[in-house]
């Protein structure tokens, strides 16, 4: 687990209708990162079909979505981890140059299609199924841990205790007493940039950070992160 402070001591100016605290305070960012090996996996992709007849449009849309689903459970993913939503329907017509519509040409369906693995072993083999088939597209992987909400527990508490040790490093060094903390905040307080005249505040890392692929490699690790914003008045 690592750990990263971004911090700054600031005092209010006495602007009209100024968005800083009416007392002199430091304003300091902590966040914490931790990286592991994943466990599970969410797979989403479309299964898209397209033929100049409705009717064999939707069946080989029905017969697609149902080989993937047959080859999941084959592979032990539980019906329950397995989501197909609604089929999308549309006419497709000839255009011309300037997008004009003429006649129907065909007839597209489109599913999306959710797979959740709570174990990767099945994962090689699917994935490899999935990029095999011509009418599956859009397929993208978010590997995870079963531990996610321990893990982002923990780092909000080492984010947390981070920015108040800096806050008190920045007071102690300025010869002022930390006071109590007035705001918390995952996604900065806008408008305290501006406020010092500054070009524009930029915030980031203030939540969840887990890494995302487009492989069929599974990751070594997977990084969270979360960042936490703190105001503390000063004396």
């Amino acid at each position: 687990m690592r750990s990263l402070i971004v911090a700054s001591i600031m005092a209010p100016l006495a602007l009209a209708a100024s968005p800083l605290p009416e007392y002199p305070f430091v304003y300091v960012y902590g966040v914490a990162t931790h990286e592991v090996a994943p466990d599970r996996a969410t797979i989403t992709f479309r299964v898209k079909t397209y033929d100049v007849d409705a009717d064999r449009t939707y069946k080989q849309q029905a017969e697609v979505a149902g080989a993937v689903l047959s080859f999941a459970a084959k592979e032990g993913v539980a019906d329950t981890d397995m989501v197909a939503q609604a089929i999308e329907k549309s006419v497709v017509r000839r255009e011309d140059d300037n997008g004009k519509e003429f006649e129907v040409v065909g007839y597209e369906a489109v599913r999306a299609v959710t797979i959740q693995l709570k174990e990767l072993a099945p994962f090689p083999d699917l994935i490899d199924f999935l990029y095999r088939q011509t009418n599956i597209e859009g397929i993208s992987v978010v590997f995870g841990s079963k531990d996610e909400s321990v893990i982002l527990q923990k780092l909000t508490d080492k984010a947390c205790r981070t920015a108040r040790e800096n806050a008190e490093q920045l007071s102690n060094g300025f010869d002022k007493r930390l006071g109590t903390v007035r705001a918390i905040s995952e996604n900065g307080f806008a408008g305290l940039g501006s406020a010092f005249g500054l070009p524009g505040e930029s915030y980031y890392g203030a939540s969840l950070a887990v890494s995302k692929r487009d492989f069929r490699v599974i990751p070594a690790t997977i990084s969270f992160r979360k960042g936490v914003y703190a105001i503390f008045a000063i004396e």
